[in-house]
């Protein structure tokens, strides 16, 4: 992906904070569609801001992997961030939610 500064800024944050394994699952699979990859980093690096207000790099990995009894009916929010995601669909904006309530307790 061919990346301006601002976007290359992000990805380099997001991959401190969320290791490039876990930003390359959430990422991946946009067919190739740069806005797209775009838009879902803009979106990730959104939910992180939220959560770095309650939780550590290893916290914030770990919200995304772990079951969420709150607002994603007991899925966890990589189940609706992985494939083909966009951010304005029902379950980013559901992952979105849950990060802004800081729902860090199952």
């Amino acid at each position: 992906m061919a990346m301006d500064d601002a976007t290359r800024g992000v990805k380099e944050r997001l991959t401190e904070v969320l290791g490039a394994d876990l930003l390359a699952r959430l990422v991946r699979d946009t067919g190739g569609d740069e806005e797209m990859a775009r838009a879902r980093l803009s979106y990730l690096d959104a939910v992180v801001y939220d959560l770095e207000g309650a939780f550590t790099a290893v916290g914030i990995r770990s919200w995304f992997t772990r079951l969420r009894l709150r607002f994603l009916d007991g899925l966890r929010p990589i189940d609706l961030l992985c494939g083909d995601w966009d951010p304005g669909s029902a379950g980013a904006l559901l992952v979105a939610r849950a990060a802004g309530s800081l729902d860090w307790y199952v």
